[in-house]
């Protein structure tokens, strides 16, 4: 998964680019983390209990977008496309565009790499 953080500089604003796979990590890290520590403490708490084999599935769930992690993976979605699965299966027999880009996936450990780095680009 590759990524870039920056500052911009109009607005102050954090920006988190990926990869077009992995863009939805991005829109989340912006609007569900930001520089929010108690949220990336709550984030860090969710992979340590994944890694402890305390839970075997945990969901985050956030304004815009829902965090859901596993023993090995760890997937973001739009809060719309998790409710309105139903939804998608609809339109995908009609042939009709879906978005692919509502939700994205990786590894628990790019996951957890990637949480440690954005940690990092918010106290810097």
């Amino acid at each position: 998964m590759e990524y870039q953080f920056s500052h911009d500089t109009t607005s102050g604003n954090l920006r988190a680019r990926f990869n077009l796979e992995h863009q939805v990590f991005g829109q989340w890290l912006e609007t569900e983390v930001g520089r929010d520590a108690t949220q990336l403490a709550k984030i860090n708490k969710l992979i340590d209990g994944i890694n402890q084999a305390k839970q075997h599935e945990l969901r985050m769930t956030g304004h815009q977008y829902t965090l859901v992690l596993s023993e090995h993976d760890a997937m973001i979605a739009l809060n719309a496309s998790i409710e309105g699965e139903e939804l998608e299966e609809s339109l995908s027999e009609q042939a009709l565009d879906f978005d692919e880009n509502e939700s994205a996936s990786c590894g628990l450990d790019d996951f957890q790499s990637l949480m440690h780095a954005w940690a990092n680009f918010i106290t810097n």
